[in-house]
């Protein structure tokens, strides 16, 4: 069964800075990427004369007629291959970032298809990030090496000369190796994440002979009392946020 296990990373300084360095490439190629679709789209337009006037409610407007987008992955990956966001990358991890655009693109294109047919509002062409942001690396397995209990990802001919440090990420001890199916390396809040995307091979339980499904509980979490939590046997209990914070090392 596939998981994703998120684990709050402990970077060193040199760590961080790198892989700050990468998120911004992975940002910045994701932009690159965008801004390609929409230039291509924009020149189909162009050639086939899309520009059209409508009236919105008692004023006359001109705009472009909603085309799906003729870009993918694959034209994104052969056109941006010299761009320096791209070879900052390993390639996999490069490739990763693109077919996230490649998604975007898919997914656009299918709600185009649903507007046609009368299906939801007119859809928008996917939007670039904020500029000089973070945006996630993620690695495949393939760009990843296992040694004396450490995950080692690839790192681009053009980065390694001016690190300083080892890359290297913790395996974490209830993980094997061979469980896993990518790595991504998140930036969340000034914060960075390690995503384990693991494949442990069980089986999801669809009905559990220990468990009275006949019963159950609800939790609200809240602020002052952090949790309030009632069952349908009648009992009950509260955690309070003063009491949670006494119990933190």
């Amino acid at each position: 069964m596939y998981k994703t296990v998120p684990i709050k990373a402990k970077f060193t300084d040199e760590e961080k800075a790198f892989w700050v360095d990468q998120c911004e490439h992975s940002n910045s190629l994701y932009n690159s990427a965008i801004y390609l679709a929409r230039q291509n789209h924009y020149a189909m337009l162009l050639e086939r004369k899309a520009n059209t006037t409508y009236w919105c409610g008692d004023e006359l407007r001109s705009g472009w007629k909603t085309y799906r987008l003729e870009t993918n992955y694959y034209h994104l990956d052969k056109q941006l291959k010299t761009c320096i966001h791209y070879f900052s990358l390993a390639a996999q991890a490069a490739q990763q970032t693109l077919k996230l655009v490649g998604e975007s693109i898919t997914s656009y294109n299918k709600l185009v298809d649903k507007y046609y047919l009368g299906d939801g509002s007119r859809p928008s062409i996917p939007k670039y990030r904020k500029s000089g942001g973070l945006f996630a690396v993620t690695f495949p397995k393939q760009a990843l090496a296992c040694h004396n209990g450490y995950i080692y990802p690839s790192i681009s001919k053009a980065t390694k000369p001016e690190l300083i440090t080892s890359i290297k990420l913790i395996l974490p001890e209830f993980i094997s190796f061979d469980w896993i199916k990518e790595v991504i390396i998140r930036p969340s809040r000034g914060e960075f994440w390690v995503d384990w995307v693991i494949d442990d091979g069980k089986q999801p339980i669809i009905n559990n002979k220990s468990l009275n499904y006949n019963h159950a509980i609800s939790i609200d979490h809240g602020v002052k009392f952090w949790l309030s939590a009632v069952t349908t046997l009648g009992k009950s209990f509260i955690v309070e946020s003063p009491q949670l914070k006494n119990c933190t090392p």
